[in-house]
């Protein structure tokens, strides 16, 4: 073999160093100490924001940092005082509510005490309601003849959510379970497989998922929100 001869691994090694020595070359002409301060960046020239942690991008998707009251009355931030660097189970129920409900806070207090037994950290539980002003627009009844066309056009319809005419967030039928018409049936199905549940009936109201992120509100502000590909009109509320 001479000195014109390269076998693969000796390629392959070379090849690898490259990038590294541009690296260095790189680091050598730019002649900036580590540690140094960064130059500034010349007058008129755009900088952007440093790029937020995961869990920042997590916190501000899911857990918005909002304005509670607590049933004792006092004001306390949803993530800053409840959440943040702690293990946390969420009850989400209804205010008022003679059915399922004081089941449910009895098997909370029963996991309590489990968790306060048998696990080394803090665990807290909290339960939630928004029920106080539950809004919903005007029904719409459904036939059967209706039925074949609903289930093309919910989950492909789109939801315009704005604030002040200003435009916050925009979802889709599909952010909701692929269909809002498939969380229904979901539901069906699992209530079929509890015993002694009692199944849906005319008049019930069904959550079946939200289809924009969370969203903070303020006293003042009026939302709206318009749809597009169902038929269903635009609904408008001002928040005192």
């Amino acid at each position: 073999m001479n000195d014109r001869t390269i076998n693969r691994r000796g390629m392959f090694g070379r090849l690898a160093a490259v990038p590294l020595a541009v690296g260095v070359a790189a680091s050598a002409q730019g002649g900036q100490k580590r540690g140094a301060p960064a130059a500034a960046p010349p007058a008129g020239k755009r900088t952007f924001a440093p790029p937020l942690s995961g869990r920042e991008t997590v916190r501000r998707r899911y857990f918005p940092d909002v304005e509670l009251v607590t049933s004792e009355g006092d004001k306390v931030r949803f993530y800053d005082d409840l959440i943040k660097d702690k293990i946390v189970i969420l009850n989400l129920m209804y205010a008022k509510c003679d059915g399922v409900c004081p089941i449910t806070t009895s098997n909370l207090k029963a996991v309590r005490k489990i968790l306060s037994r048998d696990v080394d950290h803090d665990i807290f539980i909290y339960s939630m309601t928004m029920d106080s002003a539950l809004i919903i627009g005007e029904p719409r009844p459904v036939t059967t003849g209706s039925i074949p066309a609903l289930v093309e056009q919910l989950p492909k319809f789109k939801v315009r959510l704005a604030r002040d005419g200003q435009l916050v967030e925009e979802g889709s039928g599909r952010n909701s379970l692929r269909s809002p018409a498939l969380c229904v049936a979901e539901l069906v199905s699992a209530m079929a497989k509890q015993d002694g549940a009692e199944p849906l009936s005319v008049g019930d109201l069904v959550s079946s998922g939200t289809l924009t992120e969370s969203t903070p509100i303020q006293p003042g502000a009026t939302w709206s929100a318009s749809v597009e590909g169902i038929d269903l009109p635009t609904f408008s509320l001002t928040l005192v």
